[in-house]
């Protein structure tokens, strides 16, 4: 059976007593750093640092730190992927909670959500819903709202996120999203009503009577009540024909195929700050994922066998 292993390239190994950094080539950040600079504004920061993943199915993904060199408590951090940014977190704790909680209400803190979403993913905006929180406190800072992807205006299962919004900065502090790019959606015209699925449900998963336990925790006691369940969660209702079948397990994702690009042309014309210029230098010049893995291979110490194949390699700064 075909063994395999992950390749961290983030460790500085003692090899021959010299301390080597595992590292990649550029492998697709300039071009990703350039598409994100497109959609955010970093011009307020002076300091730049990055870090990618590449997974076993060759899907990149990029991380991005922007900071202050005068200001240690102001930043940005951003997850880039497959031409998606998947997550934003802005943050200046010297401005956090300087305003009042009322100087932004909550339709005002929507649209400006929206329009974040449309400015830093336009290929998919039409395709994420934002839905502000019922536990939103008039006392809190932020505007918590949960967001989901919908597909033919259908809900996609599992490809959810949250978005903040800043009453006192009148900005996002934070935002995500699991988005899966490069799926074939079938049209949801032709499916079978939604009384048909009802009856699909009465007929082929019969509820069943138990009893449940309710706990009490300020009256320190448990209680039983009746209700009627589905008898088994693990089956769904097919929409175009009305059958049933088993759901697989959640986490059976398959990713589109991902090729980081390469750059083929100098960065210093493309509106990069000498921190993000001297960041893409110093990892284009170190050492790329099989020149690591050679070393990795070869080293009597780490012995490793020689079955082994890479499954992932991460590039990270070694603080």
């Amino acid at each position: 059976m075909k063994k395999l292993f992950c390749l961290i390239i983030s460790v500085a190994i003692c090899l021959s007593s010299v301390n080597t950094i595992f590292a990649a080539e550029d492998s697709g950040i300039s071009e990703a750093l350039l598409k994100v600079k497109e959609r955010i504004d970093t011009t307020e920061y002076d300091d730049f640092k990055s870090s990618y993943h590449k997974d076993e199915d060759g899907k990149v993904s990029y991380q991005f730190n922007w900071s202050e060199t005068e200001n240690e408590y102001a930043g940005l951090y951003v997850t880039f992927s497959d031409g998606i940014i998947t997550n934003y977190s802005k943050y200046d704790y010297a401005k956090d909670g300087s305003s009042g909680a009322l100087s932004l209400n909550e339709r005002d803190a929507l649209k400006i959500a929206e329009d974040f979403v449309r400015r830093i993913n336009p290929d998919i905006c039409e395709n994420i819903r934002i839905k502000p929180q019922n536990s939103n406190s008039i006392q809190s800072d932020y505007y918590n709202m949960s967001i989901y992807r919908t597909q033919n205006g259908v809900p996609v299962l599992g490809e959810t996120g949250y978005i903040s919004v800043s009453k006192s900065t009148r900005e996002i502090d934070s935002f995500y999203i699991n988005y899966t790019p490069g799926i074939d959606f079938k049209p949801s015209e032709g499916v079978i009503s939604e009384e048909a699925a009802k009856k699909a449900y009465k007929q082929m998963i019969p509820p069943t009577l138990r009893y449940k336990l309710r706990r009490d925790y300020q009256k320190a006691e448990i209680t039983a009540y009746i209700e009627y369940a589905s008898k088994d969660s693990s089956l769904a209702v097919n929409a175009y024909d009305g059958s049933v079948y088993e759901l697989g397990y959640s986490g059976d994702i398959f990713y589109s195929d991902n090729t980081s690009a390469k750059s083929e042309e100098s960065a210093g014309d493309r509106g990069f700050t000498p921190a993000e210029l001297e960041e893409t230098e110093r990892v284009a010049g170190l050492l790329s994922e099989d020149q690591a893995e050679k070393i990795i291979a070869d080293n009597e110490i780490i012995a490793l066998p020689k079955g082994f194949t890479r499954e992932s390699a991460s590039l990270n700064r070694d603080f």
